[in-house]
């Protein structure tokens, strides 16, 4: 899945989808050409981050939690 398909998907922006991204809780395979292609898993992912940032996550606890390192009931 291309970035303007995952950003249709979400209902938000590349900007949001690149943050993510930059901040290492997201890491998409890269086509020869250099297009991001996100994988099913990638898109669980980021429907996950969505739906805990809305809760009130931190950042930090974010990446614990993707990390592993803490568990939902922990943050």
């Amino acid at each position: 899945m291309k970035i303007n398909e995952l950003e249709d998907l979400l209902g938000v922006s590349k900007a949001t989808i690149r943050y993510y991204e930059d901040q290492g809780l997201v890491t998409p395979q890269r086509s020869e050409n250099g297009y991001r292609e996100y994988s099913d898993e990638d898109v669980q992912l980021f429907q996950k981050i969505i739906v805990l940032r809305k809760l009130g996550l931190s950042m930090t606890e974010l990446r614990d939690l993707i990390d592993g390192k803490a568990e939902l009931h922990d943050v």
